[in-house]
């Protein structure tokens, strides 16, 4: 007789975990790395082995890293450099008096009527042009008076479209250079490693937070930058912190801070994201390596007005404040949110990944439904929803699903409600005293 008759043993070798986002990973992208891809890192002492010490890249992990507890890795990436667009518009048959051209720049569109000659209408046609947000230069060509040329500003996207002449004329536009910006950066770098959560660049001009702040509205990340625009700090309309609050992005926060190579960005972003999702805020927190900005009551009020935040000392103490998004959601709530998000597919996926069956039952679907409620559950235990019995979970019948949807073994409209936890970041004390 063989052991196996009277014990048997089966082991098998269980499937790889579904993997989630790396909340807590940081990454800084820019220029100068020798490498391609991504880098991670432990410690500063491997950044130095890449970089120099005078490089944005190691300014950056230096900021990451100096903060108390420091993370315990940062992601360091590549991309492109960035090429400024160029093209021209330029007139085939002239057009007549009173006939009018139009041409769309970077999606606004430009009309102008064709005046006394061709070379007033085509002056007046480069000077719509040069005024379009993006456009660093239009000019009448020194050697073709019926072409302007143009080019973008770098960083920028750059597109010409929908050249025509109402009654009469041809006129044609064509993109010679194409844009290299951030976005077709990223988007390469991303394809290569997308195990990050967090980004910060190392140049942020103006044109270059857009652009990412932008991009990064289309995916489950955050995006932080700095700017030391003084036109921050008054009731100015056209700064970078209102043209973010303006677009309502609620993936990108933006601090003011007036010394370069600080990078408040990444300390604070490195300090909070080891935090499990929901337990802290992003208010009064300490940078190490940074310097407060020494600011006025007006200029604190205009600057958090734009949804701008602000890193200061009150009362003796360094803060940063008040931890908001541009769209102006808290940073927290959308980092926990994330994570609540990202961890019911990966959780409801795993299920039915190593389930060999979930039964199109009431049955079956209180077990995709029992997933849901122990993150549901973990959200509340982390700070991310409130604990005051506000949560409802509904599942609907088998029997109340359509015959479509049963046929193709699709289950929707599990939904649940639940309220925030929110913080407290403000508070008010009234008291009454007595002789």
């Amino acid at each position: 007789m063989a052991l196996s008759d009277y014990v048997a043993v089966s082991i098998t070798l269980a499937g790889a975990a579904v993997t989630q986002p790396s909340f807590n990973v940081l990454l800084i992208a820019g220029y100068n790395a020798t490498f391609s891809g991504t880098r991670t890192y432990t410690n500063l002492k491997g950044v130095a082995a890449d970089f120099a010490g005078t490089s944005p890249e190691y300014q950056a992990a230096n900021a990451a890293f100096s903060q108390d507890p420091a993370p315990q890795k940062i992601k360091i990436g590549k991309i492109a450099p960035l090429v400024a667009g160029a093209g021209n518009v330029t007139l085939g048959q002239a057009p007549a008096a009173g006939n009018e051209i139009a041409v769309t720049v970077n999606d606004q569109p430009i009309n102008v009527t064709y005046a006394t000659s061709a070379a007033a209408t085509m002056t007046a046609l480069a000077t719509a042009i040069a005024a379009v947000p993006g456009i660093q230069s239009a000019t009448v060509d020194a050697n073709n008076p019926d072409a302007i040329d143009i080019v973008a500003a770098l960083g920028y996207e750059f597109s010409l479209s929908n050249a025509a002449i109402t009654g009469g004329g041809t006129i044609s536009a064509i993109v010679t250079t194409p844009a290299v910006t951030w976005t077709e950066g990223l988007n390469v770098l991303q394809l290569q490693d997308d195990a990050w959560y967090g980004l910060v660049i190392t140049d942020p001009s103006d044109a270059n937070i857009l652009n990412v702040a932008a991009w990064t509205e289309t995916q489950e990340k955050i995006f932080g930058a700095s700017s030391a625009d003084a036109a921050i700090l008054t009731t100015a309309a056209t700064d970078v912190a209102s043209v973010l609050q303006a677009k309502g992005y609620d993936r990108t926060f933006l601090m003011y801070h007036a010394i370069a190579g600080e990078f408040p960005e990444a300390a604070w972003m490195a300090g909070q994201l080891i935090n499990p999702p929901g337990s802290a805020t992003w208010a009064f927190k300490p940078l190490a390596g940074v310097t407060p900005d020494a600011l006025t009551q007006t200029q604190i009020a205009a600057a958090k007005a734009k949804n701008c935040n602000l890193y200061l000392q009150v009362a003796g103490v360094k803060i940063t404040d008040p931890g908001i998004l541009a769209g102006g959601h808290y940073i927290d709530t959308t980092f926990g949110l994330d994570w609540l998000q990202s961890s019911i597919q990966a959780d409801v996926f795993a299920l039915l990944a190593t389930t060999k069956k979930i039964p199109y039952t009431d049955g079956g679907a209180q077990q995709v439904a029992s997933v849901v409620r122990t993150d549901l559950n973990r959200a509340i235990t982390q700070g991310v929803l409130a604990n005051d019995g506000s949560l409802v979970l509904n599942v609907p019948k088998v029997g109340d699903q359509a015959e479509t949807d049963r046929t193709n073994r699709y289950f929707p409209d599990i939904t649940f409600s639940a309220n925030l936890a929110g913080a407290i970041q403000k508070v008010q004390v009234l008291g009454t005293v007595s002789v």
